[in-house]
């Protein structure tokens, strides 16, 4: 599994862990400032922008190995987790299947299954445009249908952001490639992250 990350290095590991469609960039704001005091990982999770997009595997667990592989193949045994949305889930797993392995965990902005309640299957209007990506991305196999050929009106600017196409002097690039992440694939990730078992 190919995993693409940007690193700012100064201090001890904290790897932080977006949502859907987001990707390393979603951090891009905060992580100078948290550079002054972390190592700063952020990844393109599996399914997301210039990491491999494999068919299976979106279950919070199989995403929380992944990337308790590349903390190892960085060379961090311990390290900070911080989770937002989609990352919550997998942040909690990472932290739940290897707790030797994860000194700090702060997630928000989610729900975590079994401990929270959900929210209403039917949303109030001024919340749907905010959260209509997630019964769409249930839809297995349809949603990828209706987007190929419109990625860029589904992507919309998120997309465009994603490609790492500026750098900071403290931050490196880490990948061997990868694909556009305008392509339908792209949609995988969340599709699947939507519709697999916690």
């Amino acid at each position: 599994m190919r995993l693409h990350a940007v690193i700012g290095r100064s201090g001890p590991p904290a790897l932080l862990i977006q949502g859907w469609p987001g990707s390393w960039y979603y951090w891009r704001l905060v992580m100078p400032a948290l550079a002054r005091d972390f190592e700063v990982i952020t990844v393109d999770q599996r399914g997301i922008s210039l990491s491999d997009k494999p068919e299976e595997g979106y279950d919070a667990g199989t995403l929380a190995n992944d990337l308790a592989g590349l903390m190892a193949a960085l060379g961090h045994e311990q390290f900070a987790v911080v989770g937002v949305d989609t990352g919550l889930l997998i942040g909690y797993a990472l932290a739940a299947d290897h707790p030797g392995r994860v000194v700090l965990l702060a997630v928000g902005e989610a729900v975590l299954p079994g401990v929270a309640t959900p929210p209403p299957l039917i949303l109030p209007d001024q919340v749907v445009n905010r959260l209509r990506h997630i019964p769409f991305n249930q839809l297995k196999g349809t949603n990828e249908k209706l987007v190929r050929g419109r990625e860029d009106i589904f992507f919309g600017a998120e997309s465009s952001a994603s490609a790492p196409r500026c750098c900071w002097t403290r931050f490196s690039s880490c990948t061997t490639g990868g694909t556009s992440p305008r392509e339908t694939a792209h949609l995988r990730g969340g599709s699947a992250s939507c519709t697999a078992r916690i």
